[in-house]
This record gives C-alpha cells, sequence and structure tokens, in this order.
C-alpha cells in the first residue's frame, strides 16, 4: 500500500484503501472499524484533501468527532479545545511527560529547523520509543479521554450502521471495552 509514514503515507493508505475496497476486492463487510488517528494541525489538511479527493464529502474542519471514509474505514483528529486551533497527541500526555528529559536534551515538536537543535532537542520518535513505550506501565493517561471517547464513537458508529459486522455478545458503548 506504499505506507511510508508520516502524513503522506496515511494520503496513500486512504486513496489504496477507498480504491481497493469500492473497486478491486469483494468480500464480507469486516467485523471491525479501522482508525487512523491523526493530529489534528496543519498537517491535517492534506488528509482532509484526501478524504474530499477520494469520496467527495465536503472537506472536514478538523472539529468533527471523527470522519467516515468509506466501509470500514474512518479518521479521528485529536480533540481541539476552546481557543484552540490545533493539536497534536503528545499534547494529552502531562506535561511531566513531555518534559522527560532524554540524555540531557528536551522534547521538541517544532517541525521548523531553526528550531530544532539536534544537541539540545529530540523529537517525535525517540519520544514515543523512549519517554512513553518504556514508562508505559507508570505513566498518566488521564488526558486521553476525549480521545477515548472518539474511538468509542467510531466503533458505537460502525456497529449502528453494519449491526451484522459486529461480534455478537460484544457491547461497544462502553469505553472501558477499550481501555
Amino acid at each position: 500500500m506504499e505506507i511510508t509514514g508520516g502524513v503522506g503515507g496515511l494520503c496513500k493508505l486512504i486513496k489504496h484503501y477507498y480504491s481497493d475496497v469500492e473497486t478491486k476486492f469483494k468480500a464480507e463487510l469486516p467485523k471491525f472499524p479501522v482508525i487512523l488517528l491523526i493530529d489534528n494541525d496543519k498537517g491535517a489538511n492534506p488528509v482532509f484533501g484526501a478524504i474530499v479527493g477520494i469520496t467527495k464529502k465536503r472537506k472536514p474542519t478538523g472539529k468533527e468527532e471523527f470522519i467516515h471514509v468509506t466501509r470500514n474505514l474512518y479518521v479521528v483528529p485529536t480533540p481541539r479545545g476552546l481557543n484552540v486551533d490545533s493539536t497534536k497527541i503528545e499534547d494529552f500526555f502531562q506535561s511531566t511527560t513531555r518534559e522527560e528529559k532524554l540524555s540531557g536534551k528536551s522534547f521538541n515538536l517544532s517541525d521548523k529547523p531553526q528550531e530544532f537543535d539536534n544537541t539540545k532537542h529530540y523529537g517525535k520518535a525517540a519520544f514515543a520509543r523512549d519517554v512513553v513505550a518504556k514508562n508505559a506501565s507508570t505513566l498518566d493517561f488521564s488526558g486521553f479521554d476525549e480521545i477515548l471517547d472518539r474511538l468509542v464513537a467510531v466503533i458505537a458508529d460502525y456497529a449502528s450502521k453494519h449491526p451484522t459486522a459486529s461480534v455478537p455478545g460484544m457491547r461497544f458503548n462502553e469505553r472501558e471495552k477499550l481501555e
């Protein structure tokens, strides 16, 4: 599917998923939705554009709880707060987690080369691998409640549209099923 990572990879995934599922493969409806969680910042615009380009739906604003793309494919943008124009997944971690030092370096999310110094900063990949993954059992993930609520909403939406696709006996209206 030519997934290489980042926004470009997500756009390719959406394009290929749509064309493959809608035109090439004839199969039973999948039991569960596929959910792409994206940062809700300027990088979301190409993803929103890819959705419009293939579905001909109106362009998402980023304020949606989720966007149904096709069949079982959904896009969930990170929630925006009051007077907040953009959010990234890292915004939902506690400040103490984001302030964690790695070999004396500070976490820096900037995508501007002039604001990122490799001798002073580490980026998203190191944050995910060396801070979050290594300390997951002790981190406070309470900041992710609204994101989890959106995932539950997607599962409920998919189950309501395709009741025969969901696994019998499973209830998707409780967030505890995801936690």
